[in-house]
């Protein structure tokens, strides 16, 4: 329940990183981490969330 509170894009994208990376040497799979974690921190819920926080209310998550 409180991981599928969060924005569904941001944990689409986390659990996709951390299924392509677990094979990879370290290194390489932070760089391809940080490639689906840019794609996240472009999108309206990424803005959502911090302005939801800030106007004490609850998220309304497009995922767009």
């Amino acid at each position: 329940d409180v991981v599928n509170s969060n924005a569904p894009l941001a944990v689409r994208g986390t659990r996709l990183a951390i299924h392509k990376t677990l094979d990879l040497p370290l290194l390489e799979g932070e760089i391809l981490a940080e490639t689906f974690r840019e794609r996240v921190v472009r999108t309206e819920d990424a803005q959502e969330g911090p302005l939801a926080f800030v106007e004490k209310r609850a998220p309304n998550w497009q995922c767009r």
